[in-house]
């Protein structure tokens, strides 16, 4: 048995907010037990190994990638795998009641929540913000709540998205690289190369996720982007249009027009 037995005793501002957050690397002689669960809630990330959680005589694995949420007031019991070591990011929180009305989160066994994170890009997101609410947790700074918070609700809203639309993952990536790269020149050859597939496969499988093809989907991004700068950047259309990856104006002053039903100068006076 482990010493990280007791519930944390470090009460959150107001009631809400952080309590404790780290980082932990545990071997198989790690585990806790509270059978009457805690005030707060926990949520980890797994980035690698195995460990488990035990709810209502439920036992439920967790491995790399794997984001899990404990709710207060659930008896449970949670560990390392036998021949294991579990690698894995950890906060204790207490949610305002406003955000326990919209996290509406699927629960099975009823206190407990899992979900598997396979997109890479939100994996690395999810591992830096938790990196980020250990490190101001710490520091325990004049605003350092505030930020811890900020950091958690970016997780939440993550698993929340994920939940309401998933995606395949190599969908995802494709749309990562494109808004990473949004004014690069497409090579759909170099975006199945990034996620293994072929071009053909990448682009039917792509098309069947989203409704659209990656083209039209790179042209509604850059599109969405100059719209944005033509209401809150003095730049002319022109420039704009460079900016966001278009190297004919006539092109993208047609593909605006067909995307918003005016040019990009009339836009610009109907928004201003």
């Amino acid at each position: 048995m482990n010493d990280h037995l007791e519930d944390p005793h470090t009460k959150a501002k107001n009631g809400t907010g952080i309590i404790v957050s780290d980082h932990f690397n545990e071997n198989d002689t790690y585990f806790i037990k509270r059978p009457n669960g805690m005030k707060d809630w926990l949520i980890t990330f797994t980035l690698s190994g195995e460990g488990y959680f035990k709810i209502q005589g439920e036992e439920k694995r967790v491995k790399a990638g794997d984001l899990a949420i404990i709710k207060s007031d659930t008896p449970h019991q949670y560990g390392t795998r036998k021949g294991q070591n579990w690698n894995f990011q950890w906060v204790h929180f207490i949610p305002s009641a406003q955000k326990i009305s919209w996290m509406q989160l699927p629960e099975f066994p009823k206190g407990f929540f899992r979900q598997s994170i396979d997109n890479t890009y939100i994996h690395k997101r999810i591992y830096r913000v938790f990196k980020r609410i250990i490190y101001d947790n710490r520091q325990a700074g004049p605003l350092s709540d505030d930020l811890c918070m900020n950091a958690l609700n970016e997780i939440l809203l993550l698993i929340l998205q994920n939940i309401k639309k998933p995606i395949d993952p190599r969908v995802a990536d494709v749309i990562h690289i494109l808004t990473e790269r949004l004014t690069e020149p497409l090579q759909i050859e170099a975006l199945a190369q990034a996620v293994g597939l072929s071009p053909s496969r990448i682009s039917h499988l792509f098309k069947t996720e989203t409704g659209l093809s990656i083209v039209e989907t790179l042209i509604q991004m850059r599109l969405r982007q100059a719209a944005l700068l033509l209401q809150h950047s003095t730049r002319n259309a022109v420039e704009i249009a460079l900016d966001v990856g278009f190297q004919n104006y006539n092109h993208f002053a047609n593909q605006f027009k067909t995307q918003y039903g005016v040019n990009p100068s009339s836009y610009r006076k109907d928004v201003h």
